[in-house]
């Protein structure tokens, strides 16, 4: 990402609730593709790639937009991380 202040600190995903049926259920926080590829240490463009690719799973807006489950992209940044302590 070409600028280094955009953090997700700064602009954190928003959880939805939905009530339905007289009970709570708690949605996935979703993720931009930046926000994706700043917590896996790529570049948003590949990310968009590797979503092509299906190799990172996401859904799309009604407008079309990518978003990705933040707890998936952590579970594969994880992965990636202990990938790259083994070298």
């Amino acid at each position: 990402m070409d600028n280094p202040d955009f953090t997700l600190d700064k602009y954190p995903a928003i959880p939805y609730i939905i009530v339905s049926m007289g009970t709570k259920k708690q949605m996935p926080i979703m993720l931009t593709s930046g926000e994706a590829a700043l917590i896996l240490g790529i570049s948003r463009s590949y990310v968009i790639q590797l979503s092509n690719m299906r190799r990172l799973p996401f859904v799309k807006t009604t407008g079309g937009h990518r978003r990705f489950d933040r707890k998936k992209i952590e579970r594969i940044a994880a992965i990636k991380g202990k990938k790259g302590a083994n070298k």
